[in-house]
């Protein structure tokens, strides 16, 4: 073969070569920005709340991760590869992008630190770009903004505890205020409106002279006075249980003793429930911070992600 022949050959053979590498090259980074734009879509639509997590998000973000052109080890003399982030190293910034929206809190500080640590080791200044610095500060304000969770959740963990122990006390209120509808219902020979199995609030009467006692069954509210009480009871067929030689005396003790403790109980009752309803206040306010600093964290991380997987920045 002529060997100015065989040198043109070989000449055209590589310019070939060059340029289909430069083709596939070029496309594969087409495909990489298009996959790119699909996950930014996925991840503003997780935001808004309108796509599955779990399915579309993932399913995007691999999918774009697989065709990453930066992947290729043809890239590599470039130093593609030292500068762009792994498969790896992005899915666990996605991962806790996703935790985040589960309310897993913990989980995601502790992912963060794995993957953001990993991702730091690997950053080097972008002759091209110069982001270096901008990433560095973007991981160390998306860690200490997961780090200030922890304590939002200790607040709301302790409003738990205190809606606990105030339950507690509302649900000893309520038994003790049946033990004393027990009492008038054996002094007065009538049942009790409590059920067997308790109730969640307090039984009483709002006026006249049993008001703020424990409600007794077919006995009606409003009787004004004890003389009208005992025609009630004539009429319902009780009578009052007294055996003493000084009935009326004996029974106004007793009444008043049971008066005394069931207004007492009232009282408690109302405190407890005033004292719950400013803890469920400041729990639905502690709740909406949460809520607020996390969808701050879950913007930022979509930015940070974004980021350092737009495969433009390492062309």
């Amino acid at each position: 073969m002529n060997p100015w022949s065989w040198l043109a050959t070989s000449i055209t053979t590589a310019v070939l070569a060059a340029l289909f590498l430069l083709c596939t090259s070029f496309w594969d980074e087409l495909s990489a920005i298009a996959a790119h734009q699909e996950l930014e879509a996925g991840l503003q639509s997780v935001l808004e709340g309108s796509t599955s997590v779990d399915q579309e998000v993932l399913k995007r973000c691999n999918e774009y991760l697989s065709r990453g052109f930066w992947m290729d080890p043809f890239w590599e003399e470039f130093g593609m590869l030292k500068r762009a982030p792994s498969k790896l190293e992005l899915d666990g910034v996605l991962t806790v992008f996703l935790l985040l929206r589960r309310g897993s809190y913990d989980a995601a500080t502790n992912k963060a630190k794995q993957s953001f640590n990993s991702l730091a080791a690997r950053l080097v200044e972008d002759t091209f770009h110069g982001t270096r610095a901008e990433r560095e500060r973007s991981i160390d304000q998306i860690l200490s903004s997961l780090e200030k969770t922890r304590g939002l959740q200790i607040v709301l963990a302790n409003m738990n505890i205190e809606l606990a122990k105030n339950r507690a006390l509302i649900r000893s209120a309520i038994d003790r205020h049946v033990l004393v509808a027990r009492d008038l219902a054996d002094l007065l020979s009538l049942a009790p409106a409590y059920d067997i199995e308790g109730t969640g609030e307090l039984l009483t009467y709002s006026s006249g002279v049993l008001e703020g006692l424990p409600v007794m069954r077919r006995l009606p509210d409003g009787i004004a006075d004890l003389k009208q009480l005992q025609a009630e009871l004539e009429k319902l067929g009780a009578k009052v249980k007294v055996s003493a030689t000084d009935q009326y005396a004996v029974f106004k003790t007793r009444f008043s003793r049971v008066s005394a403790l069931s207004l007492e109980i009232v009282a408690d009752y109302k405190s407890l429930n005033a004292a719950k309803e400013d803890l469920r206040k400041r729990q639905g306010s502690a709740r909406s911070a949460l809520r607020a600093h996390t969808a701050s964290i879950e913007s930022q991380l979509r930015v940070f992600l974004l980021d350092i997987s737009d495969p433009r920045n390492y062309s």
